[in-house]
């Protein structure tokens, strides 16, 4: 295997005396995930001047191996510039699973080496702002020292952004809540649709049973909003939902990706384009099952989507 040298070459030539190395590692589950790294860069002014798409699958021809560097340079030596770097990793279905950003800069006439993870905890967590990125599992500002309070000098985005955090239950119930009735909610990995674990909810006739995360959202965009759902002899329904909320914390109102599964079936996908209505600045996608008399059965749940079209 190779390592990987990227080059931001905003300069006429290779050889500038300011420099800053941003060295790229990953996490041992993080590393037998990836099939590819993608890595972006962008400066004020500049727009996205670095794009670049690496192999990075163990075993096989050409794979990069870890940990890469990419060296940085600044456009006419100037070093009072700041730069944002992206990478994304994808599986091998072309998921994004991992992003991680850092904002950063030069120092004249030095050679700087800034570090950027790719955090075991933070597989599936790809919803960051543009000033932050994934640690342990959490948002956490995206400049480094010594560049702390560095605003982000231009806009990258991962590519299909998912807003939710844990996704897909890889990390339990993390960042997820419930219903005040959770007895029937537990982590399963025995049916499962991609990964390892998957959601499971067993129906109750004393209520609804309900999982949910809390995201942000402009109104008036179109959200897609998707999720994967199986059942066993489920008499009221498995669905996901969307509720959304206003800037005084208020519901006012709620929307159904597709319809409810119900009886006993395979994994179904169910989706639907919403768009978060006027005053919305947030919103809750949940997933359950729907209470009624004589109510039975489980659902079972796995890579949901709320993602801005």
């Amino acid at each position: 295997m190779r390592g990987l040298v990227l080059a931001l070459m905003v300069l006429a030539g290779c050889d500038a005396p300011t420099e800053t190395i941003v060295i790229v590692d990953a996490g041992l589950v993080v590393r037998a995930s990836l099939a590819s790294i993608r890595a972006r860069a962008c400066g004020a002014g500049l727009g996205v001047v670095l794009d670049t798409t690496v192999n990075v699958r163990a075993g096989t021809p050409d794979a990069t191996a870890f940990p890469m560097r990419i060296p940085l340079y600044p456009q006419d030596d100037d070093a009072g510039r700041t730069f944002a770097l992206l990478v994304e990793g994808t599986d091998d279905a072309g998921r994004t699973v991992i992003a991680a950003r850092i904002i950063g800069g030069f120092e004249h006439g030095k050679h700087l080496e800034l570090a950027l993870a790719l955090d075991d905890a933070c597989m599936d967590h790809t919803g960051c702002n543009m000033e932050q990125t994934c640690h342990g599992g959490s948002c956490e500002p995206a400049a480094v020292a010594p560049f702390e309070g560095v605003g982000a000098p231009c806009e990258l985005t991962p590519i299909d952004t998912d807003l939710l955090v844990n996704p897909g239950f890889e990390q339990d119930l993390t960042s997820w809540w419930q219903s005040p009735d959770s007895s029937g909610n537990r982590i399963v990995t025995t049916t499962v649709h991609g990964g390892a674990k998957a959601l499971e909810v067993a129906s109750s006739p004393a209520g609804d049973r309900n999982v949910g995360q809390h995201v942000s959202v402009i109104a008036a965009s179109p959200y897609r909003v998707s999720g994967w759902i199986s059942t066993n002899g489920v008499a009221g329904g498995a669905r996901i939902y969307v509720s959304w909320q206003d800037a005084a914390g208020a519901w006012f109102q709620n929307d159904v990706a597709g319809a409810a599964v119900t009886g006993t079936s395979g994994w179904i996908e169910r989706t639907a384009t919403l768009t978060a209505p006027t005053g919305a600045v947030g919103a809750a996608l949940g997933v359950g099952t729907h209470a009624e008399v004589d109510s039975a059965g489980t659902a079972w749940f796995d890579d949901l989507v709320f993602r801005r079209e």
